[in-house]
């Protein structure tokens, strides 16, 4: 299986929210799916740590990586 690399510069112009379908989903109360928005707030907030992480995990990346 071939691994796709996705560094910082391209997780911070990702967003769930860019997604028009996805923003209109989860800004729409007529919509009663609070457990879709819980997931959907998750999703942005792991994309968010993944960020906070990157530049502490390239500084401490082996030498051999």
């Amino acid at each position: 299986m071939k691994m796709t690399v996705i560094d910082g510069s391209v997780l911070r112009h990702l967003n769930v929210f860019n997604v028009p379908v996805v923003a209109h989903f989860f800004f729409d109360d007529s919509i009663e799916s609070e457990r879709m928005r819980l997931y959907i707030s998750l999703l942005d907030y792991l994309r968010l740590l993944i960020l906070e992480y990157l530049p502490t995990s390239v500084a401490s990346e082996p030498a051999w990586a």
